[in-house]
């Protein structure tokens, strides 16, 4: 028997299944659209977070988590670190800016500080940066190195996907995401066409942030063909969607 894989291009994906979930991407011929990003300057806030947490990991990292409300206007954000003092002596951690989606629904992003020692209190700010110039701090979120763990956030945790990373990506991309309860969670990669290409998870999780890899697989341990992917994360009774790309 021949199996044929799910990991399909996107820009085959033609006549889609009747799926629920098909009919909600409707791929088309030209493959799907991925929209655009545009700045506009109507005058809103250029970013409202919503969560800003950090999570000290087993390897000796750690990870700063952001997700922002809402979005507009900004080039994107610069991460600072202090071990004693605050903001006016920190380092800036980002070699380069994270660029900013400037969605209106928010985004969520992810930066790891590799640079680590072990037993030391770290303070982390984040920082936006606008078109015209101006920027905004937020924080500082505090986390000791050696104790792994969530750092409690500075602000509400919310629940959903937050960032996939590297978008696009190959061979592997992070995904991470947030419950603001203890719930059963699952996270499932869908192609182009609706159809199930790999199940990264299945089980209950307690509140708080969490990653989870894809390494460019289907359920066969194949690997996927280069184009567009859902994941759709399904939790406390909602679900949440993100495309990722893979390139190859």
């Amino acid at each position: 028997m021949l199996f044929r894989s799910p990991c399909i291009s996107a820009a085959t994906a033609t006549n889609a299944p009747a799926s629920d979930f098909a009919d909600r991407v409707r791929p088309t011929g030209e493959g799907i659209d991925m929209g655009a990003y545009e700045f506009f300057d109507d005058g809103t806030l250029p970013v409202t977070l919503s969560s800003f947490n950090a999570i000290y990991t087993a390897s000796n990292t750690v990870s700063i988590l952001w997700t922002s409300a809402s979005e507009s206007n900004l080039i994107g954000y610069h991460l600072y670190r202090n071990t004693d003092g605050g903001l006016d002596t920190a380092d800036r951690i980002s070699s380069a800016v994270v660029p900013a989606m400037n969605q209106p629904d928010g985004h969520s992003y992810q930066f790891t500080d590799t640079e680590i020692e072990e037993d030391t209190h770290y303070q982390y700010w984040l920082q936006s940066v606008e078109l015209d110039g101006s920027n905004e701090f937020y924080g500082p979120i505090h986390i000791v190195s050696g104790h792994i763990g969530i750092v409690a956030p500075s602000v509400p945790v919310k629940t959903g996907l937050h960032s996939v990373y590297p978008n696009p990506f190959n061979p592997t991309t992070s995904i991470s995401f947030a419950l603001e309860k203890d719930s059963e969670v699952e996270i499932v990669i869908y192609n182009a066409k609706g159809q199930i290409v790999n199940v990264l998870l299945k089980a209950y999780y307690t509140a708080g942030q969490y990653s989870k890899n894809w390494t460019a697989t289907d359920l066969n341990d194949h690997k996927c063909s280069t184009g567009m992917y859902f994941c759709v994360m399904k939790a406390e009774g909602k679900e949440f969607v993100k495309k990722i790309m893979l390139l190859k």
